[in-house]
């Protein structure tokens, strides 16, 4: 089944698929999302060419506005010294057209639902809304990451060594995943999120909302105005503060030199330290030796 074989990161499966429906159909999709540098080849499926976070998080966000073109951008609006405004991205931005038929993309993320309730995503699982993603880990633990959304949020995790030497046996399942759940954790600073295309509202979600009527109800002169969800424009105090920590931290972080020591690179596979089978217990179904699955 391609939901299981998606949450269980089964490569074999994705190399099939593709082979099967046609690799050109496969690049010809990657082209609406934007994504011209891939080459046809037998490991295509794998991600095999290599692809940048921002890549990622853009054809993600895709998915997350239900099949919408997405593209990505830093500017929110500019304004004169008089205050006048000069550009507003959501104004002057042409309107956003619809990629892939809504009810495709519904489907495909139930399928990455199933990555983080029962695949080898399960650490990005949020007890107060749906979360939906992806896991990644590339040959020899140099990559590992974690792509995924809320019904508010887009957001990545991608981990790796500058120098591109292995890790210490670190999938994205592990480290990835769990830095993505405590980042959407701080980020949620209200329990009116929006529902993925395609999911059920989320049960907390629900006892929520069902709790603030009974307590409207309960009390006839006090008027409350309707919840409305937050929309992707809108970023949280909450997530501001998280976003200028991460800032500063990097700004103070060492710089490293990448380094093109063979011998080091090997050293320190030899040297790595044995992995806990129960820290990896989820995350025994990613193939780890071949190319990266996302």
């Amino acid at each position: 089944m391609m939901k299981d074989a998606l949450a269980k990161s089964i490569n074999t499966i994705a190399v099939k698929l593709s082979l099967q429906v046609g690799r050109e159909k496969v690049m010809a999709n990657m082209r609406k999302l934007g994504v011209t540098h891939l080459k046809k080849t037998c490991s295509l499926a794998l991600g095999d060419q290599g692809m940048t976070p921002l890549e990622h998080l853009t054809n993600y966000a895709v998915f997350a506005s239900g099949g919408l073109e997405t593209h990505a951008y830093g500017i929110e609006a500019i304004y004169a010294l008089q205050g006048r405004l000069l550009y507003s991205h959501v104004n002057d931005e042409p309107a956003r057209k619809q990629l892939f038929d809504v009810k495709v993309v519904e489907t495909l993320n139930t399928m990455m639902q199933a990555v983080v309730t029962s695949g080898t995503g399960k650490r990005a699982q949020l007890d107060y809304t749906h979360s939906v993603g992806k896991t990644g880990t590339s040959s020899n633990y140099r990559d590992a990451w974690f792509m995924g959304f809320t019904g508010q949020y887009v957001a990545g995790v991608w981990l790796g060594n500058d120098d591109f030497t292995p890790m210490a046996r670190v999938t994205g399942g592990s480290f990835p995943a769990e830095a993505w759940h405590n980042f959407m954790v701080a980020a949620h600073d209200t329990d009116n999120i929006p529902t993925i295309p395609g999911l059920t509202a989320h049960p907390a979600q629900v006892a929520e909302q069902k709790r603030l009527q009974q307590a409207a109800a309960a009390d006839s002169n006090v008027i409350r105005p309707a919840a409305t969800p937050e929309t992707v424009r809108d970023m949280s105090s909450a997530t501001r503060r998280v976003l200028e920590k991460i800032s500063r931290l990097l700004s103070g972080a060492p710089t490293l030199s990448p380094s093109d020591d063979r011998a080091q690179a090997r050293a320190l596979e030899i040297d790595e330290p044995k992995p806990n089978v129960a820290d990896i217990e989820d995350d025994q179904a990613e193939s780890v030796n071949d190319h990266p699955v996302d």
